[in-house]
């Protein structure tokens, strides 16, 4: 199964986003917001490949209060956070409505985990789950996604979820598989993906510049970090 950067940096790369809008625009935008919601804003220029411009987004924490905006070869921005568990930063479907453009929130994480015989506490592991949801640049109804595909493993065990419209590029064929697991593989994702101008598992589709920003709340206290290395023991992934 595909991942981004075969997950080296994971949990940074275990769910991103995408913005239909050039990358000078988002950051204008976003940096507007998270002044309004009491934040500082800090922005330093990036000129790396995806790898090394992902390692500067520790110290990790569960705030995802750093964002990197990476430029792709296409018309969509990327969007990262440094979210110790792997969480992808609450960007995407917010910055759809105020760009009025189209979004996406792609997660696929590898499930290393399982329940025990006896036991409804997991093994040492993570969780899997694979899912796309395309975000819409206005509500529709009373919110503006328009799909999300997902599969994801618990202590209950797999399950699969289909919300809004279908699309022209799905493979529907594969949401009858016997397993729940099957209907929803990184491959597919990789192919909706496709389909979308997204070629979101090639490290050298993130070709642009980026932009990397930590929001400071004025109110609240810092939340506690840690370092990749230490995120990664902690997820049982080292």
């Amino acid at each position: 199964m595909p991942y981004l950067l075969d997950n080296r940096l994971a949990p940074l790369t275990f769910s991103w986003s995408f913005l239909q809008a050039p990358l000078d625009r988002v950051l204008r935008s976003y940096t507007r917001w998270q002044r309004v919601i009491l934040h500082r804003v800090r922005a330093a220029d990036v000129d790396r490949d995806l790898e090394q411009s992902l390692g500067l987004l520790e110290p990790l924490d569960m705030s995802c209060s750093r964002v990197l905006f990476q430029a792709t070869r296409s018309e969509w921005t990327s969007v990262f956070g440094n979210s110790a568990l792997g969480g992808r930063p609450p960007v995407a479907a917010y910055m759809a409505e105020r760009l009025e453009c189209r979004a996406v929130d792609c997660v696929a994480i590898p499930n290393s985990a399982s329940r025990r015989r006896g036991n409804a506490q997991p093994s040492r592991g993570v969780w899997g789950a694979v899912e796309l949801t395309l975000h819409a640049p206005h509500r529709v109804g009373s919110t503006n996604r328009e799909r999300t595909i997902r599969v994801a493993n618990d202590v209950r065990g797999w399950e699969f979820q289909l919300l809004g419209a279908q699309q022209p590029f799905e493979e529907a064929s594969f949401y009858d598989a016997p397993r729940k697991a099957d209907r929803f593989t990184t491959e597919m994702l990789e192919r909706y993906c496709r389909a979308l101008g997204l070629d979101i598992f090639d490290a050298a589709f993130y070709s642009g510049p980026g932009v990397i920003t930590q929001s400071t709340p004025w109110l609240l206290p810092r939340s506690a970090s840690m370092s990749l290395g230490e995120a990664r023991v902690r997820l049982g992934m080292d």
